[in-house]
């Protein structure tokens, strides 16, 4: 049972992990445009309907304009908040 154990934990190692939580992939996820970062849209507030109508989305540690700039990116316009409001 020990092996078992151990070959367990070997390949949760293994597993990618993403957003906030650093949890695998599971349902319904959204990247961030200027750091290419995957986020739970139950972790960020945001739902699948939600996602699929924002032109873009920007984590709030991009928000906050340092990443952002160094993307090379003119914002005109305020980017999605975190969670967005509709």
């Amino acid at each position: 049972m020990v092996e078992l154990e151990e070959d367990s934990e070997e390949e949760d190692e293994d597993v990618p992990v993403y957003c906030i939580c650093r949890k695998p992939e599971e349902g319904f996820m959204i990247c961030c445009e200027v750091c290419n970062e995957w986020f739970h849209g139950h972790c960020i507030g945001i739902e699948r309907e939600m996602g699929e109508r924002l032109p873009k989305y920007i984590c709030h540690t991009c928000n906050n304009g340092t990443r952002v700039r160094q993307a090379g990116w003119r914002v005109s316009h305020p980017l999605p908040s975190f969670p967005p409001s509709f």
